[in-house]
């Protein structure tokens, strides 16, 4: 890759964790969809699914992003999404579940080869797992297991939404990018 390319990429990337800081802002300014606490529709995630799933050009084997420099936009948005917020208690079941759905979505996205929307769902799933992870082993709280088969059901919805959202900005971005 030269260094134009290189200069290029730095420069999307850095657009997309950009895009993601502002779409996390907007979205903790809406009050809460259901009473369920810590459900949200997560549609910063847009921009991890949309950067797995965007290729440079028809050949869909060539992939525009490495996994490492989805991982960085995704673990620069958690870490300045929650600081910027103040909500730094979030930050450790943010960067759990993050590092947990970019994983299953690597996953099923390159090696089972699933679309964008069963991709961005299983990963809303394994976002909420990933939380619940790390508030059991951080906090102590055993009991949040209890509350996982409702974080689980509302990361499947709101990883379809994310999904639909995604598959549509793909097919955008394809041409222009």
């Amino acid at each position: 890759m030269n260094s134009r390319d290189t200069a290029k990429k730095v420069a999307v990337c850095g657009i997309f964790t950009a895009l993601a800081l502002i779409i996390y802002t907007v979205e903790l300014s809406f009050p809460p969809l259901v009473t369920l606490p810590g459900v949200k529709p997560g549609f910063a995630n847009i921009i991890t699914t949309v950067m797995l799933f965007l290729p440079t050009s028809n050949n869909e084997q060539y992939k525009q992003f490495s996994v490492w420099e989805i991982f960085a936009v995704m673990f620069i948005r958690v870490v300045l999404g929650c600081t910027l917020a103040g909500r730094l208690s979030s930050l450790a079941p943010g960067l759990c579940g993050g590092v947990l759905a970019l994983t299953g979505g690597v996953l099923l996205r390159r090696t089972l080869k699933f679309g964008c929307v069963v991709t961005s769902t299983a990963a809303g799933v394994l976002h909420n797992v990933g939380q619940i992870i790390a508030v059991v082993c951080g906090f102590h709280l055993r009991g949040a297991w209890a509350y996982l088969p409702f974080l689980a059901a509302a990361g499947a919805v709101c990883g379809f939404a994310t999904g639909v959202l995604s598959m549509f900005a793909v097919r955008r971005l394809s041409k222009v990018l």
